[in-house]
């Protein structure tokens, strides 16, 4: 689906006569921003917890609350899904908007870019500071500067990021632009999941190979330490039979020559016990009989 301009013909945000009724949804947030105090950074802060994501001040809020309605008119027309949730991180206190454009749910906010500048003490802080010698002020003053953008949120995919006001254009005018935009980013969505997938399984892949090769190998080093211990092992039993005979060839004489016999008996069992080649034998006779 491609979105143009002719899409959003019949809207113009900044024309008082403006045809198009407001969104509930906008006309819920307008009504909450106009009851609200700006925060820390300049911006309103709803009391509303479920209220859309935008970050303006007051001279900006109707105008953001358009440009919401539109956007929401636009989604509903187009049977893309729109939600309102609770986010966890640091900006808590801003609900997460999303949209699901072909599949993809897709984060976003509106916002105002603030003026940050150093903070001078009014005549009032002023006197309080030399009543009492210590008097906490903030080091910033932040003033509206009525530049609005729209912004995906944790999109790093999607091939652009950001709509924002500029010299001869305004925001008004990207909408269209940035309906495209989600449709682009919801390609790109799809696209990064994909290659993803596709690089998991040659991860996948190789790390099943990487076992394979370590399960060969450590084979390879059981089978090497088997035959040099079998080797010692036969070095072992010859050296014992060896030395079998020769207590065999002493004893012939001895008149406790029964004794002996049965001594070496126990003696060549056990050098056959250790001698792996005594052992394959015995062990094939076995399997035969």
């Amino acid at each position: 689906m491609n979105i143009t301009k002719e899409t959003l013909d019949g809207f113009n945000v900044v024309q008082r006569n403006d045809p198009t009724p407001l969104h509930p949804k906008a006309r819920a947030l307008l009504r909450s921003l106009n009851s609200s105090k700006p925060g820390d950074y300049g911006v309103l802060v709803p009391k509303s917890k479920y209220h859309l994501d935008v970050r303006v001040s007051s001279s900006s809020a109707a105008r953001a609350a358009k440009i919401m309605s539109k956007l929401l008119h636009t989604f509903e027309k187009h049977r893309w899904k729109f939600k309102i949730g609770r986010r966890a991180h640091r900006y808590a206190r801003y609900p997460s908007m999303k949209v699901t454009v072909s599949g993809e749910e897709i984060g976003f906010y509106l916002k105002e870019q603030m003026k940050r500048v150093q903070h001078v003490l009014t005549t009032k802080e002023e006197a309080e500071k030399q009543k009492r010698g210590y008097f906490w002020a903030p080091k910033w003053d932040y003033h509206s500067t009525g530049i609005l953008y729209l912004q995906l949120e944790d999109c790093y995919d999607a091939p652009k990021q950001s709509w924002k006001d500029g010299k001869k254009h305004r925001l008004e005018e990207y909408l269209a632009g940035f309906c495209d935009g989600l449709e682009s980013a919801s390609r790109a969505i799809k696209q990064a999941r994909s290659e993803r997938i596709k690089q998991e399984r040659l991860w996948q892949a190789e790390r099943e190979r990487q076992v394979e090769l370590k399960r060969i190998q450590d084979l390879e080093v059981l089978r090497r330490q088997n035959l040099l211990n079998d080797s010692k092992r036969w070095h072992e039993a010859r050296q014992l039979r060896e030395y079998v005979a020769a207590v065999e060839t002493m004893s012939e004489n001895c008149p406790t020559n029964q004794g002996v016999s049965n001594w070496v008996h126990w003696a060549l069992d056990f050098a056959d016990e250790i001698d792996p080649l005594a052992s394959n034998v015995k062990s094939n006779q076995s399997k035969q009989d």
